[in-house]
């Protein structure tokens, strides 16, 4: 049978008639549709448009699930990858809709890739979105800062309304060295202000009906590759130019492409309560600060500990390595427990808490080996945590009834 090469996922965002369509596709990234009334017409807003391969097909799946391509105004392209872009000049040239990328864009379009882009990527240059209404966003034009967890984001133009209490942010990263794009930008859709921490939330706000699109910041899975091999040529890529390296006296160059901006994806993972995560490649995930907080990996424990990720390595140089970790694993014991107890004074029942435990550790799967490792090890802890809490005398009655609760669904998942 068949693998469908999309998915289509809708739904409505509060009560003021704004919708949400994710075209989930199977090889190239997602496009996310928001739509809404203006004027007595519905339009629509992308993020991200997109991989070239489906230009034959998107007019069609757009018109399949009524959505005007000559209605679109707007176009928010995360990153200058052509998974990304691929399909603005096509929905550009039906809609004449302004597209916005973050200034460094500008590079791209004219062929300004730096050396890992031409010849580990395999890059072109997206020369035709010069036909299109395209807006350069400057980080440098006095925009204010809006910190996730240590991080300045700076927030590239004023909040899009689309006539709800929510508003789209969109948000340059901070620049790093080894980054995946220079051109990243990510948005923040939410009825707060991030901007202003520590304002009173409007009344009936709840975290998890925030939406985060990440581009490819935050991926809980990478992007699929066909088993008929249409992604082999990535991987001979990438071992040409790892060989050029070595002859060249700079070392075998092991950073992939999803292995960067790591101080940004650790911000991310760790500021949001809980959030919902739109990625640009695969399906929605829950993102939660309780993961790296509540639940860490032994990799996230040396890492804390100044020493790298293998385990016997880090004991050969320190005896006290495990009287260590022991100690990070009761601080994080002690963290779960705080950040359920949030949860809880935001007005969620045991019940949603108990599914948000529960959502969280069946996404804690897949990934490269190291990633893999990580999240069983996540899985595995948070059985523990749930196994301790049960037995822990300190803990509410409420505390008590979830434990025993999300511990019995959990020994039902394979």
């Amino acid at each position: 049978m068949d693998t469908p090469q999309y998915k289509i996922v809708r739904e409505q965002l509060g009560p003021n008639g704004v919708s949400l369509t994710g075209i989930y596709f199977r090889y190239g990234g997602n496009i996310y549709i928001f739509s809404y009334q203006k004027d007595g017409i519905t339009r629509h807003t992308l993020i991200d448009t997109g991989d070239r391969r489906h230009r034959d097909s998107i007019l069609s799946i757009l018109s399949e699930n009524k959505i005007d391509p000559k209605a679109i105004e707007t176009m928010i392209i995360t990153h200058s990858h052509p998974d990304h872009y691929g399909l603005a000049h096509i929905l550009a040239m039906q809609s004449g809709a302004k597209i916005l990328v973050h200034a460094n864009f500008k590079g791209a379009i004219e062929g300004d890739r730096n050396v890992l882009e031409r010849n580990l990527l395999g890059l072109r240059s997206p020369k035709e979105l010069k036909e299109c209404k395209i807006e350069f966003l400057s980080p440098d034009k006095g925009g204010c800062k809006i910190k996730i967890f240590g991080q300045d984001f700076i927030r590239l133009l004023e909040p899009i309304s689309f006539g709800g209490a929510e508003k789209l942010d969109v948000l340059a990263i901070p620049q790093s060295i080894d980054t995946h794009s220079r051109d990243q930008i990510v948005a923040i859709y939410s009825a707060r202000d991030y901007a202003k921490p520590d304002s009173t939330p409007p009344k009936g706000y709840r975290p998890d009906n925030d939406l985060l699109f990440s581009g490819d910041l935050w991926l809980m899975r990478g992007p699929l590759f066909d088993r008929k091999m249409k992604g082999f040529s990535f991987y001979i890529r990438r071992g040409l130019f790892r060989v050029r390296g070595l002859l060249a006296g700079n070392g075998w160059h092991g950073v992939t492409i999803l292995e960067q901006d790591v101080a940004v994806k650790e911000a991310l993972k760790g500021h949001f309560s809980v959030v919902r995560v739109k990625p640009g490649h695969g399906q929605e995930f829950l993102g939660s600060r309780i993961l790296p907080l509540g639940l860490p990996a032994d990799s996230d424990l040396l890492k804390t500990l100044g020493y790298p990720a293998d385990i016997a390595e880090a004991e050969n140089r320190d005896a006290q390595l495990k009287t260590k970790m022991t100690g990070l694993l009761e601080q994080a014991y002690a963290g779960f427990i705080k950040e359920v107890l949030f949860w809880q004074k935001q007005g969620y029942t045991l019940e949603e808490i108990s599914e948000f435990l529960v959502r969280i550790y069946k996404e804690q799967i897949a990934g490269s080996h190291q990633v893999a490792i990580d999240r069983k090890q996540r899985r595995e802890r948070m059985k523990t945590t749930l196994s301790r809490m049960q037995k822990d005398t300190a803990v509410s009655p409420d505390l008590l009834r979830l434990a025993e609760t999300t511990a019995a669904k959990l020994e039902k998942i394979s």
